[in-house]
């Protein structure tokens, strides 16, 4: 049976422009931990071009990191980069920036998504890593009856976005292919200053300003090819493309921009009655450079960092329904490829291997175990990793540009062997007018190669001196959480959920500045905790309330030598989402607030400086003029505040134009329209 729950996916669905629509998320009674979702059929795009954007204003446990107009980072309960797994239709999806430029929340354009799943916490074992979460991304399926739509979508700072999605076909093959193409003007915050400007009104060195403030801020083209088969009556093959290229995208809180961002992903999967057979294979080339700044003036600082990010892998699961439980099984295995060089762009000489060609291997067993027991759910699952990581020592020492780093890495074991357990165990207990969630679980991920064997820095006073090291010493992440949860049904019409949880974080891999103001990795002990709280209610036929906090702390338990800061960097501030929605008939508005308190438990000894609380105010309405013809318009942050969400934390790699890292405005009064047409 199913029990069917009211939420207010209309949030999301207004967020993202379009006509606000209930919609009924089903949970089943044998899962454990609720899947929390943006789930509707007309996901379409506003001003906002990523992933993290529309999480971080649908959900207050999620905020994003801003270095540009777009490819915000995201971070989910305070963990964030590779702590975090994000799935694009199953792949995996690893960016090419070591500063994270390209985030894997980058790499899709909201046009295509059907749904996305957020599942906080330990509790996958069917993935590689995400101690902190996984972040599933998944793209519309065709139909069979010929047809399409088309958008069109303009927006304050000359925004404009035209796609177009065609589908088609019969029982036996359906076929869908969309286009997307976009581009932007350099947003203004409230202050009236553009990317461009912000640099320069808190620039320590003139070089990092842009030659010309009038830039645009981005250019881009997506492409998907999806096709899906159906063998026979037990079987269904499906086979998708996805292309996205961005093209000078200007990332003013660092000192590079990126002239070019491709991203190709393939995808196969088949499956046969309850045997699912997944391979696939992405790829994201990345090249950042001084082109735009004043930097590039000085023939020797006019530099090129190309870099190219892999990652291939398989996947082969069965499930068993037997008379005891149901079990799942299945074996996981990838090759992760990071390769990054420095290029003197005036000669494109090969200055430096800043990330040394490494692999990461990977292949797991893992099985999953579930149980009914009347009102009691009962989940376990295992996985077993064997992982290795190697650099291509050899191409350090050709390449390096000094002697001193020659010596350095003679000695240094180039090849890093982990073998881990991860584990979980969940129960839920279903009253007549409550739910009540227990987890307990073990997750761990390895380092990457960033973090263990990145090069940079020059030669100065004869000496090589490192800007940033990684750490090939490093050993694996491990994350022991408990959650709890309750969802109480206060009546027929409203609800409230609450939960909180504890992470344990053994040799948490956290960067730092030592005294050599290099930036490098070390591991600790640290923890992380917090709640969230979700209040919902129809107030009547046509109005609804949905109210959301969310709070977390993260301190140190073990201290770098010379710190003295016990706080955990990049841990948000309380966050809070209210949220009014009307719907009568074919006409839907939103009144919504969001807002953040003081970011102030800040690791000053690496970089972070405290932010100001926050609250902004949206308004967004919809007009459905026929059934396949829809008008959409919204106002967001009405009143022009100034204002930032992102932490300043030496951890996001770079310094830009500053001694600390850069805290990068959010846009100003933004108003934009969209216009969707079905055929």
């Amino acid at each position: 049976m199913k029990k069917a729950l009211l939420t207010s996916t209309l949030l999301a669905s207004a967020l993202l422009g379009e006509s606000i629509k209930i919609d009924k998320i089903l949970i089943e009674e044998s899962s454990i931990k609720e899947t929390k979702r943006v789930s509707t059929q007309e996901i379409k795009f506003t001003r906002q071009s990523d992933l993290a954007e529309i999480l971080s204003e649908t959900f207050p446990e999620i905020t994003h990191v801003r270095s540009s107009g777009i490819g915000s980072d995201i971070i989910l309960r305070g963990f964030e980069r590779d702590n975090l797994n994000i799935l694009i239709d199953g792949a995996k999806v690893h960016g090419a920036c070591p500063n994270r430029m390209d985030p894997p929340a980058m790499h899709i354009s909201s046009n295509q998504i059907k749904e996305i799943k957020v599942n906080e916490g330990p509790f996958d074992v069917v993935n590689f890593g995400g101690i902190g979460g996984l972040i599933e991304v998944n793209t519309k399926e065709p139909r069979e009856e010929f047809g399409g739509e088309a958008s069109f979508h303009i927006g304050s700072f000359e925004y404009n976005k035209a796609s177009i999605n065609v589908e088609g076909g019969d029982d036996k093959l359906k076929v869908l292919f969309g286009y997307s193409r976009e581009q932007s003007n350099q947003y203004v915050d409230g202050d009236g200053n553009t990317l461009a400007e912000q640099i320069e009104k808190i620039s320590a060195n003139e070089i990092n300003n842009y030659k010309d403030n009038d830039l645009d801020a981005y250019k881009r083209e997506t492409i998907i090819l999806k096709a899906v088969s159906n063998l026979s009556e037990n079987q269904k093959l499906t086979l998708s493309y996805f292309r996205d290229s961005a093209d000078d995208v200007l990332y003013p809180a660092f000192s590079m921009d990126a002239q070019i961002d491709n991203t190709d992903i393939f995808n196969i999967e088949y499956s046969y009655k309850d045997l699912k057979v997944k391979l696939y294979h992405s790829e994201v080339e990345h090249e950042m450079g001084t082109e735009f700044r004043k930097e590039s003036n000085n023939p020797m600082l006019f530099r090129t960092h190309k870099i190219e990010s892999k990652i291939s892998g398989v996947k082969v699961e069965n499930r068993f329904n037997l008379d005891m439980f149901n079990l799942t099984t299945g074996i996981d295995a990838s090759l992760r490829n990071w390769n990054g060089r420095c290029l003197s762009e005036s000669s494109r000489n090969f200055r430096q291997s800043r990330i040394p060609d490494v692999d990461t291997k990977n292949i797991a067993l893992y099985s999953k175990v579930a149980k009914n027991i009347d009102n009691l759910n009962l989940n376990f699952g295992v996985r077993v990793d064997k992982t290795e990581i190697k650099a291509n020592r050899n191409l350090v020492l050709n390449s390096a540009n000094a002697e001193s780093i020659k010596m350095m890495y003679q000695n240094i074991d180039s090849t890093k062997d982990y073998e881990n357990v991860s584990a979980n165990f969940m129960a839920k207990y279903n009253l007549d007018k409550a739910n009540i969630f227990f987890g307990v679980g073990q997750s761990v991920r390895v380092p990457d190669a960033k973090e263990a064997f990145f090069i940079a820095g020059m030669p100065k006073d004869g000496q090589f001196m490192w800007r940033i090291k990684g750490n090939e010493n490093l050993k694996e992440v491990i994350n022991r959480e408990v959650d709890l949860g309750v969802e109480y049904f206060i009546d027929d019409s409203s609800s409230l959920k609450t939960t909180l949880f504890y992470s344990d974080l053994t040799d948490f891999i956290y960067a730092y500045k030592n005294s050599m103001n290099t930036l490098t990795f070390a591991n600790i002990d640290a923890n992380i905790y917090g709640f969230d709280i979700n209040y919902f209610r129809e107030l009547s036929d046509e109005w609804l309330i949905d109210v959301s906090f969310a709070y977390q702390r993260g301190q140190k338990d073990t201290l770098i030598i010379g710190q003295k800061d016990k706080d955990l960097a990049g841990i948000p501030p309380l966050q809070a989402r209210v949220a009014f929605t009307y719907e009568r008939d074919n006409y839907s508005a939103m009144i919504e607030a969001l807002g953040a308190g003081k970011q102030k438990d800040i690791d000053s000894d690496n970089g972070e400086q405290k932010i100001d609380g926050y609250a902004t105010l949206n308004l967004k309405g919809g007009y459905e003029v026929t059934k396949d013809l829809s008008l959409n318009i919204g106002i967001d942050n009405i009143f022009d505040e100034t204002y930032a969400v992102n932490n300043s934390y030496v951890g996001r790699g770079v310094i830009a134009s500053t001694s600390e890292p850069m805290v990068l405005n959010e846009a100003g009064r933004v108003v934009y329209a969209n216009l969707n047409f079905k055929f």
